[in-house]
């Protein structure tokens, strides 16, 4: 269960999540890993659909598809899914052994994963001009959908490269939605997110 605090005697606040210590993948060795992460293995490479959450957003073509349980959508350029270990929950379990306060909430938001390529391997700087501004676009839409959804102030983007023994061997994104705007030292310190 996550919580949103808020500092004492400043107006920022942080993200509390016990439940990201959870990722196994923080506990695989590299050996495992690479052998895990190889282009034939990846959750997260075309191909490989089933192997994650429903997305919520298939970008295609240009244009916007979401997965269904009967039909995953197919030879994507961008994929956007709820991340399984979530900082954020649009259904935030009460806060347990504690009153809700001027100094913390239930983590309310959405915590999304965002695959920028289905090709493994590929990094942001090997795109075309094209497929940056279709990443650019998928992050303005991603961003006005959350928007709407209600209480929604912040977002909170990561873009990095993920070496294979992280998760996989590719480019992809997660953006936090939240109703609070969180601290510096939050947002510099995204390695546990």
């Amino acid at each position: 269960m996550s919580e949103i605090r808020k500092h004492y005697f400043l107006f920022e606040y942080c993200i509390i999540a016990e439940e990201r210590t959870k990722r196994p993948s923080d506990f695989v060795d590299e050996a495992e890993s690479l052998a895990k992460h190889s282009p034939v293995s990846c959750s997260f490479c075309g191909g490989a659909e089933e192997d994650t959450p429903l997305a919520t957003a298939v970008y295609k073509n240009g244009k916007i598809f979401a997965d269904t349980p009967e039909k995953r959508i197919l030879n994507w350029d961008f994929r956007c899914f709820p991340n399984i270990y979530p900082v954020l929950s649009p259904v935030p379990d009460p806060l347990e052994n504690q009153e809700i306060d001027l100094h913390s909430e239930p983590g309310y938001g959405f915590h999304e994963v965002i695959i920028e390529s289905p090709l493994h391997g590929r990094r942001l700087e090997d795109f075309s001009d094209l497929e940056i501004t279709g990443l650019m676009n998928v992050y303005r839409t991603r961003t006005c959908n959350y928007m709407t959804q209600g209480r929604i102030l912040y977002v909170l983007p990561i873009h990095k490269f993920w070496e294979s023994r992280r998760s996989f061997n590719g480019s992809l994104s997660q953006s936090a939605y939240c109703p609070s705007i969180l601290s510096s030292s939050t947002r510099k310190g995204n390695e546990s997110y």
